[in-house]
C-alpha cells in the first residue's frame, strides 16, 4: 500500500479492495462514531458536518493532486503557471 498510494491515488488496492472502498467505509464509521457522540456547535450541529469535504471528494472520485493533473495536461497545456492564480487562497 505504501508503494501503491502515491502512483495509483484512490485506485490503488489493498487484499482486493481499493482505497477508495476503504475510505468510503471509514467515513461511514466516523460519520456514525460523530453522530453518537452528540457533541453539538452553538447552532445545534454536530460534528458530522466536519466530514462533508471528505465525503464530497468520494463522491467526485478523485483526489486534489489528480484534478491538478487534469488541469495541467488540459486546459493549462502544460503550464504551472495558473496554479498561482486558479488555485490560490
Amino acid at each position: 500500500m505504501r508503494d501503491d498510494v502515491p502512483k495509483a491515488g484512490l485506485a490503488a488496492t489493498v487484499r482486493g479492495r481499493t482505497v477508495f472502498e476503504i475510505a468510503g467505509d471509514l467515513l461511514k464509521l466516523a460519520r456514525s462514531g460523530l453522530a453518537r457522540r452528540r457533541y453539538l456547535d452553538a447552532s445545534g450541529q454536530d460534528e458530522t458536518h466536519y466530514l462533508g469535504i471528505l465525503e464530497d471528494r468520494l463522491d467526485r472520485r478523485t483526489t486534489p493532486a489528480q484534478e491538478l493533473l487534469d488541469k495541467f495536461n488540459g486546459p493549462w497545456g502544460g503550464s504551472v503557471d495558473p496554479i498561482y492564480t486558479e488555485e490560490a487562497y
